[in-house]
This record gives structure tokens, sequence and C-alpha cells, in this order.
């Protein structure tokens, strides 16, 4: 697949990703153009990036200056966009979706370590807008609790999220929307339900266009459906997998239609294990060879034999794992 491919949604869902016009002409809506990632400079409708047609909402007293540690986070809130009333004003390096709208914000570091300008720029941020709240997202997955101290320490009001499953994450979408006094938000929060309420219809079989990327040295691309035995593994030097209590094993288990919910079925981890590290890949498993944060395509030819996975699919929260769940429902009809 190619890499403009990765960044197109596949599917085009009536209603999510456009409407048609009484000529029969389409008009893609904000969120696909997001989903693309770049600007096609025809000036769209709905464009969300530099060719926008309609002007974007003023920020009041109450609209709040976000400062987004949280990839996923970043990512679904920039999706929003200024026009809803959300002001993301800096992010971390590791924030780099959709690639034209983070290129223009500002970057604080990464998602374990702070920038050392941390404090020089929320105190220029209150000099520009001193009536205007300044507040952080987090989340206990991606961040330390440092993170949080700190931010307190500094005036900022902290905002935590909490992604372990697929079933808490409306919640943690209504905590956000709550937090952030978005109401939109809550319309991923119900898409999201929605989604998780038809998951016995997905046909993994016709899905798996979506679920993989590549195959490497003669694996066939179904073997995915029928191997009970699989390694999701995300690191080499040491080799590093997550378990079965990970997000991403449940994203597995929806794609699939079918349990991963054994350590002894799936990725061999040690009860109570999240990332089990090998001196070398366990026999007789299928390994799923995540393309972050590790580069494995870059070795492909040097890897044991196995299937490769866009691993921003699997773990990125928020607007990028719901497309990829609707998508997998849409091509399983």
């Amino acid at each position: 697949m190619r890499e403009d491919d990765q960044n197109r949604p596949p599917t085009l869902i009536a209603g999510r990703d456009f409407s048609e016009r009484p000529d029969g002409r389409l008009i893609f809506s904000r969120e696909y153009l997001l989903a693309r990632g770049t600007c096609c400079g025809s000036k769209c409708r709905n464009c969300p990036y530099e060719n926008r047609v309609a002007p974007p909402r003023e920020p009041t007293s109450k609209t709040p200056l976000i400062l987004s540690f949280v990839p996923s986070w970043t990512e679904t809130l920039l999706g929003m966009g200024t026009d809803l009333g959300v002001d993301v004003v800096a992010r971390t390096r590791f924030c780099i979706h959709p690639k034209d709208l983070v290129k223009t914000i500002r970057p604080l570091g990464g998602t374990k370590n702070f920038s050392p300008q941390l404090e020089d720029e929320i105190r220029a941020l209150r000099e520009l807008s001193p009536e205007r709240p300044v507040v952080a997202i987090l989340d206990r997955e991606e961040n330390p609790r440092s993170f949080y101290d700190e931010l307190l320490g500094l005036g900022v009001a902290p905002v935590v999220t909490h992604v372990e499953t697929l079933e808490g994450l409306p919640q943690e979408i209504s905590r956000l929307s709550q937090a952030l006094a978005v109401d939109e938000m809550l319309e991923l929060k119900v898409r999201y339900e929605r989604v998780l309420e038809q998951r016995a219809k997905v046909r993994p079989e016709r899905a798996l266009r979506r679920m993989i990327l590549k195959a490497s040295n003669g694996v066939d691309v179904s073997a995915i459906l029928t191997t009970r035995k699989l390694a999701y593994v995300i690191w080499k030097k040491p080799w590093m997998c997550v378990s079965h209590q990970t997000l991403i094993a449940q994203v597995l288990e929806f794609v699939l239609n079918r349990p991963v919910g054994s350590a002894e079925e799936f990725l061999f981890a040690p009860k109570g294990t999240r990332y089990p590290e090998f001196e070398s890949l366990p026999e007789g498993v299928l390994p799923l060879y995540s393309s972050e944060p590790y580069p494995f395509l870059r070795e492909i030819h040097e890897l044991p034999k196995g299937l490769f996975v866009d691993g921003e699919l699997y773990s990125w929260f928020g607007i990028r794992l719901l497309r990829f769940l609707e998508d997998v429902l849409e091509a399983s009809k």
C-alpha cells in the first residue's frame, strides 16, 4: 500500500464522508477532508485547511487555550476545528495528525518529557489572552504523573482521560466534551456506541484490506483469520509485544470478530504483563508488525515472516480508531 493510500479512507460512508447534491455531485465532509491529512487545493466547501470558505468562529473569553499532550486527542480536537470553538495552541512533537494543521501549532516536548520552554510558553499565552482559561489534556496511559503535578503547579487545569478499553471510550469522550464545553464531541460518543453495538456484524474476511498493510516472505494475508497464536509486535532489541490486556488486543478482537483474551492463545504474555519482552519471537506465532513505534517496514526482508499492520489505526483512539472501526463494519456489509 502506498503511503498516500494510508491517509485516504478506503470507503465512503454517506452522511459521514459526504452528502449528495440534487445534480449528483458529492460534497465531502470536513471529517473526510481531515482524514486525508492534507489540502487538495480545490477550495472545497468544507475545507478545514488554509483554503477554507467559511471563516473560523471567533473565540470568546470562555474558549480555553488547549495544550494537548495526547496525540489521539490532538487529532480529534483539530478534527472538530476552530469553527466549532476548539483552540489547540500547543501539542507534543508526536502529535502529527492532521498533517496540514499540526504544523502550525507549537510543539512543547514529547509525551513523556516537557519542553524546557513550557513555563515561558504558558506565561506568553496568558499575556496574550489573560481572560481565557489554559487547559492541558493528559492521558494516564500516554503521560507520566509528573506532567499533572507540574502543570498544576503552573496554574494550568489538567484534564485527564484514561483510555483502557473500547467500551470505556464513549465515557472518556463524554468526560472530555464536558471538561472543554465542546458538545459536538458527543456525536463521536454516539458513533462509538453505535459501532460497539454492531460488532457482531463484522466479517473479517471482507475487512482484510483495512486490517493489513503488507505481507512478507510468502505469508498469505488471510492467515490472520485462522491463526490462533498472534503476536502484535511493537519493538525490536528487545522484541516487545502487547498483551491481551491492552486496547490494541480489544481492537483486534473487534476486527477479527473472535476473542483473543487468553494469554495462551494470544501474545504469550505472562499474567499481569502488558508489554512483555522476548529475546526472540516465540515459535509458532504469526507476528503482526506494527508500523509504530518501531519502523518495521524498513526491515521487511530481514524479519521473520509475518504481516504488517498500520499501528495508528489500532492504537490512536479518538477519531482515527472510530473511522477504522466504522470502515470495518462498512466493508462487512
